[in-house]
């Protein structure tokens, strides 16, 4: 089952930091990974809504899940 994992820079009251974030990759089977280099904090979808967005479009069609 594709899985995806959308990551940004630490911003304020972020959950799930570099070490987690790592662990994620190296764990979970199937799991792609789309890493934004701009702050995202706790409300990410307030915080970067079009790069979020974008990044579940690409994967979705890539996994022909549209």
């Amino acid at each position: 089952m594709p899985k995806l994992l959308v990551t940004f820079e630490p911003g304020p009251g972020v959950m799930l930091g570099p070490e987690l974030q790592k662990w994620c990759r190296d764990t979970i089977a199937g799991l792609d990974h789309a890493h934004h280099a701009v702050l995202a904090g706790h409300h990410t979808p307030e915080d970067q809504p079009a790069a979020l967005a974008a990044s579940i479009s690409a994967w979705a069609g890539a996994h022909g899940l549209r």
